[in-house]
């Protein structure tokens, strides 16, 4: 009569002896691990780049540029890791146009588009690209001010940008001299850019 009993609670008491099963692998995160942060590419708290390159005026003349570009987190809105933002920079430089040399700095906001592929871990690389509306002012022979507009294509990876590490990066800029429509130019621009995420722990 006791040996059923005795069978049963011997099995529950071996059950519970045994290790329960290790817990399935979740597909690692980078975003998450990292910082709990969708996606860190999106606006940077610092950037700075290297840059130059060149293209064509509307009249035919060369249109070249060198120096660097520098920038700053703003317009933050939400909470983490939820939240978003935009990131404002200004290009300083050597700025030759209509055979004329000059000096420009610009004002522009980087609003990210798109990413791909998705990062499958810290050092998986990725094409971020985004738009950049803004304006100028050029001096050299005569002052102008100009409405600009680029698109940058960023090669970047989660680890880069965790780790401030350099990325490079192509940018197709065109701009029109507000007092003179006429006067025009379009210009490709390469060059390496740093950027401090906002999550990284640095504050």
């Amino acid at each position: 009569m006791f040996s059923p009993l005795l069978l049963a609670l011997t099995l529950t008491q071996a059950g519970q002896d045994c290790p329960s099963p290790a817990p399935r692998p979740r597909p690692f995160d980078t975003c998450a691990a990292a910082s709990g942060h969708l996606d860190e590419s999106e606006s940077f708290e610092f950037v700075f780049a290297w840059e130059g390159g060149g293209g064509k005026h509307a009249l035919g003349s060369e249109s070249l540029f060198a120096g660097l570009k520098i920038g700053f987190g703003c317009c933050t809105r939400g909470k983490h890791p939820n939240d978003t933002g935009r990131t404002i920079t200004i290009d300083l430089g050597y700025d030759r146009t209509d055979s004329h040399h000059g000096y420009s700095s610009e004002l522009s906001v980087m609003i990210p588009v798109v990413r791909f592929p998705r990062p499958r871990s810290a050092e998986s690389n990725y094409l971020r690209i985004y738009v950049e509306p803004g304006v100028g002012v050029r001096t050299g022979k005569g002052l102008g001010t100009y409405a600009s507009g680029k698109v940058m294509l960023a090669w970047l990876s989660d680890q880069r940008v965790l780790k401030l590490g350099g990325s490079p990066f192509v940018e197709v800029q065109g701009r029109r001299m507000m007092h003179r429509p006429y006067r025009h130019d379009i210009r490709i621009i390469a060059g390496a850019i740093v950027g401090l995420c906002k999550h990284c722990g640095f504050d």
